[in-house]
């Protein structure tokens, strides 16, 4: 019950900040400074040396973040997200349309939108394996089979995600229910694997 009201309230606050991050674009750092604080309570963690930052080679020039929370409401359980960023060439100031800096990075992005894609009890993933496909992102994940500790899961698999205006969200093959697990760990914070 505490995780899906923490869960809810997350989600009021982070659906009130796109405004803000929309016209005050900032740093990827900084801008995941906010998500973390908004996803956190007061006993969570950023697990920081499991986060990683992947510069995409597609259209809208995406920065994806994968990063880990742990500790959420004093427990041990982690979970695992991955954000979304887009750069934001001064929309609101159109004087420094475009600006870049000389080593061709943009001053300024905004995110995208978040989703959890895995944690203690769900699945793993692994933050430098993954695809990007116009609006999908297809991550390589190992599951978690009945017979696994929760410390070794060992079924390879995939979770395929889609970006969409302020959100990203998870596409399952037709067919496919959601893992049991994986509706408890929506709002749990995550640890990478250590």
């Amino acid at each position: 019950m505490r995780k899906l009201a923490a869960l809810l309230v997350s989600l009021c606050l982070l659906l009130a900040a796109p405004a803000t991050w929309a016209s005050g674009a900032r740093t990827v750092d900084a801008a995941m400074q906010d998500l973390v604080s908004l996803l956190s309570d007061t006993q969570t963690q950023e697990y920081t040396d499991a986060r990683t930052t992947h510069q995409v080679q597609n259209a809208a020039k995406w920065v994806l973040v994968f990063f880990t929370l742990e500790g959420f409401a004093g427990s041990n359980d982690y979970t695992l997200y991955m954000a979304v960023f887009e750069p934001d060439f001064g929309r609101d100031t159109p004087e420094h349309e475009g600006r870049k800096h000389a080593s061709g990075e943009v001053d300024k992005y905004r995110l995208v939108g978040y989703a959890p894609v895995g944690g203690k009890g769900w699945r793993e993933v692994d933050f430098a394996k993954f695809k990007v496909d116009s609006d999908t992102i297809i991550l390589q994940t190992t599951e978690y089979r009945d017979s696994d500790s929760m410390s070794t899961p060992s079924q390879p698999g995939r979770a395929v995600f889609k970006v969409q205006p302020r959100q990203v969200v998870e596409v399952l093959p037709p067919g496919q229910a959601p893992a049991p697990a994986a509706a408890g760990k929506t709002s749990a914070a995550p640890r990478g694997p250590h």
